[in-house]
């Protein structure tokens, strides 16, 4: 890889950065990549403030100057500030920039985020108390009162969709690829799909046991209060059939 390329790994969180940020750690330090940096909270809820785009791009870049004394993003796997840098790459092209697009199946997403936001103090704070700590997908016609007060289930089928759904649109600007979770980790051809990855961010093929690594998980939440896809309620998977199964059947779930 280049000096002057960059890349991105987005993902809507609980997709598994963690995960991928742990292998590129150990494997290829040289890239230096952080996780969750300091002011990517702040970075999060000024991209999801429901202002036009354009508004949120311009508060972005001068969040990122005033902050991170910045004013390009570096390469990022943080889930944290996903978002803020789609918003940042929209309509434009970048020749130096790839993105990949992390997925995950939202079947586990939506469960692993449900028994994450409980899992600590903090995490409950930032869930309920905190104003724009997802985004509001108004461009999908979700009435802003309904929004307000619906479930957090329901909101998680469409914070997974919003976001899914958008960062795709970065193949037509950028050198773009998916990368389903579930490829890389449970796969029988899992390393084949970590191959290519690492090929499309022009890596070099360093020497690693990825069967051992990836046995390995990490940043688990745990299965405290609210159950797997198959015990769900009708209802539940009735609703995040409605939301997300078109996008679900594009991604290959």
């Amino acid at each position: 890889m280049s000096n002057n390329q960059k890349f991105y790994i987005l993902s809507t969180g609980r997709s598994g950065t963690t995960f991928l940020f742990t292998f590129f750690k150990n494997v290829y330090p040289e890239l230096n990549l952080l996780h969750q940096l300091p002011w990517s909270r702040v970075i999060n809820i000024i991209g999801n403030i429901p202002v036009s785009f354009k508004l949120r791009k311009k508060l972005i870049l001068l969040a990122f100057k005033i902050l991170k004394k910045e004013i390009v993003p570096k390469s990022s796997l943080d889930p944290l500030s996903s978002f803020s840098i789609y918003i940042y790459l929209q309509n434009n092209s970048y020749k130096n920039i790839k993105v990949v697009h992390l997925v995950r199946d939202p079947r586990d997403f939506v469960t692993s985020f449900m028994n994450w936001k409980n899992q600590s103090l903090s995490k409950t704070i930032l869930h309920y108390l905190i104003p724009f700590w997802q985004p509001y997908p108004k461009e999908n016609g979700v009435n802003y009162i309904k929004w307000i007060f619906m479930s957090k289930f329901e909101k998680y089928c469409w914070v997974w969709y919003y976001k899914n759904s958008l960062f795709k649109q970065l193949q037509n600007s950028c050198e773009y690829k998916l990368i389903r979770m579930e490829d890389l980790t449970k796969n029988t051809n899992m390393q084949d799909h970590l191959r290519d990855l690492v090929h499309f961010l022009e890596l070099d093929d360093n020497v690693y046991d990825y069967q051992k690594f990836a046995s390995h998980r990490v940043n688990k939440s745990t299965a405290n209060k609210f159950t797997s896809f198959q015990h769900w309620t009708q209802k539940q998977k009735d609703t995040l059939q409605n939301i997300c199964g078109d996008l679900m059947l594009e991604f290959g779930y």
